[in-house]
C-alpha cells in the first residue's frame, strides 16, 4: 500500500511533497527504526482545539492529542488515533447545533476518521475549483464538494487525492462521485463519496468555491468543523 500511494503522491507533486506527506526517504525508516504515524501529535486538548464538546473517556481521562509533530494539530486531524470523539456522540452531545447531511456517503480514502474546518466547493461534472483548492495549502481543512449528487462523472481521483495529501489536506466529502478508488484506498486522506464512476469529469472553469452552500439538505459554510467517521459525517459551527 505504501509503494502504491508513493507512486501517486510522487505522480501527482514531487520528491518533496512525497516525503513531506509520507515520510518516505526519511532516515526514520531505515532497516528497524519506526515508522512515524498520524498518531505523532501535539498535546492539545482536543476540546480546546475545537470548542465543542467532546465526551470525556471511560477512565475518566481529559482526550488528549499526543505528543511529538511540530506542526499545527489541525493539519492532522484526520488521524483516528487523535481523539476518542465519535459522530453519535458529538450528535447526542451537541444536539442543538449539529447538522447532519443526508446519509449514503462511503469511504474510499485510507482514512475512515478525520475532522478539520471546512472549505466548500459547488461544481456540476466540473472538477476546476477542487484542483485548484486542493493544490492550495489545506492547513488540515476538510473540502466539502456540493457536487449536486450528480452520478454521471466522478470529481475527484488519486491525482486529485495525492495533491490534497502533498498540501496538507485532512480530508474530502463529496456530493457525487469518485474514481481511480484503489488509488484513493492507498492514500493517507479520508474521502467520502456516493460511489465510483470511472468517467472523468470536465475542467473548463466552472463552479464556485469559498461559499455558503446546502450539503446533502442541511447548511454548510466555510469554516464550520466536520467531523467524519465509521457512521457518517457531520458539521458543527466554528467555535465563537
Amino acid at each position: 500500500v505504501d509503494q502504491l500511494a508513493a507512486g501517486i503522491l510522487a505522480a501527482a507533486g514531487g520528491k518533496d511533497e512525497l516525503n513531506a506527506a509520507t515520510g518516505l526517504g526519511d532516515e526514520s525508516h531505515a532497516p528497524g527504526a519506526r515508522r512515524a504515524t498520524h498518531g505523532d501529535l501535539h498535546s492539545v486538548d482536543v476540546e480546546q482545539l475545537h470548542g465543542h464538546r467532546i465526551p470525556p473517556r471511560s477512565d475518566g481521562a481529559v482526550p488528549r492529542l499526543r505528543a511529538g509533530a511540530t506542526r499545527s494539530p489541525l493539519l492532522h486531524c484526520h488521524s483516528a488515533a487523535m481523539a476518542d470523539w465519535n459522530t453519535c456522540d458529538l450528535c447526542d452531545d451537541n444536539p442543538d447545533v449539529i447538522r447532519v447531511p443526508e446519509p449514503g456517503l462511503r469511504h474510499f480514502g485510507g482514512v475512515t476518521r478525520f475532522t478539520g474546518p471546512v472549505m466548500t466547493v459547488r461544481c456540476d461534472a466540473d472538477n476546476t475549483r477542487v484542483k485548484e483548492l486542493v493544490n492550495t495549502p489545506g492547513e488540515g481543512r476538510v473540502l466539502i464538494v456540493d457536487g449536486g449528487g450528480g452520478l454521471v462523472t466522478a470529481l475527484v481521483g488519486d491525482v486529485v487525492g495525492a495533491e490534497a495529501v502533498a498540501n496538507g489536506w485532512a480530508g474530502i466529502v463529496v456530493d457525487g462521485c469518485v474514481r481511480d478508488s484503489v488509488g484513493l484506498a492507498a492514500l493517507p486522506l479520508g474521502v467520502l463519496a456516493i460511489t465510483t464512476c470511472p468517467q472523468r469529469p470536465a475542467r473548463v472553469g466552472q463552479g464556485t468555491a469559498g461559499e455558503d452552500i446546502v450539503f446533502r439538505g442541511v447548511p454548510c459554510r466555510p469554516g464550520d468543523l466536520a467531523y467524519a467517521d465509521e457512521d457518517g459525517v457531520v458539521l458543527l459551527p466554528a467555535p465563537h
